[in-house]
């Protein structure tokens, strides 16, 4: 039985060293320490259960730093025809793009809008988007960089106060997603299946004005 902690831990740290998000390595290097840890002071291997206890503190600490910070959110509009950045953003993590969102292409562009979502002054994700006129933003592309996906942004994009949208008089947002892993982003971020196109995913748009 008590071999099987030791495998878990062990498994469990290796999880966690693949991690790009600083969040979950901490969350599950915390657990693979304290599994460790238990392990250690089991079988009597003081050093093994000291190193790993000392390990679970530093993890403690650092996830406290963490969720004191307090991260300051933006939106910056972007000319979708003129912005070389915005291209260069694209190029450098189209493959991650085409996995999340296989049916954007550049040339969508042409007749979308976008913002890049700042998160401490950062460009950490690229929000591209229709508004129509009857109160639809249909997204086209919501992508954000591996080690800042804690959902923050998008709690900033869908659940804040953010005021943004209603300059296009809109009042609800529409996703097609096209992965598993985007089906589920949406639907945490209180997206739901449209019951006459459940392919398509919708999300009111609160006022707050």
């Amino acid at each position: 039985m008590i071999e099987y902690i030791g495998y878990t831990g062990s498994v469990l740290v290796a999880i966690s060293l693949t991690m790009s998000n600083i969040w979950r390595l901490r969350w599950i290097n915390l657990a693979g320490s304290i599994l460790f840890m238990i392990y250690g002071l089991f079988l009597g291997l003081v050093p093994v259960a000291v190193v790993n206890a000392f390990i679970t503190l530093v993890n403690l600490y650092y996830l406290r730093q963490l969720a004191r910070n307090k991260d300051y959110f933006s939106l910056l509009p972007v000319d979708v025809h003129n912005s070389r950045f915005m291209q260069k953003f694209i190029t450098f993590h189209k493959r991650e793009i085409k996995r999340f969102f296989p049916e954007f292409t550049p040339e969508n562009l042409e007749t979308s809008e976008a913002v890049f979502i700042l998160r401490n002054m950062i460009p950490v994700g690229l929000f591209v988007f229709h508004p129509h006129d009857n109160g639809e933003i249909h997204i086209d592309l919501d992508y954000v960089i591996p080690s800042y996906r804690d959902l923050k942004n998008a709690h900033f994009m869908f659940h804040s106060d953010n005021t943004y949208f209603e300059q296009y008089h809109a009042s609800v947002f529409l996703l097609t997603p096209r992965s598993r892993s985007v089906r589920s982003y949406a639907e945490r971020m209180g997206f739901t299946a449209d019951p006459d196109n459940p392919k398509q995913y919708h999300r009111m748009i609160p006022k707050y004005s």
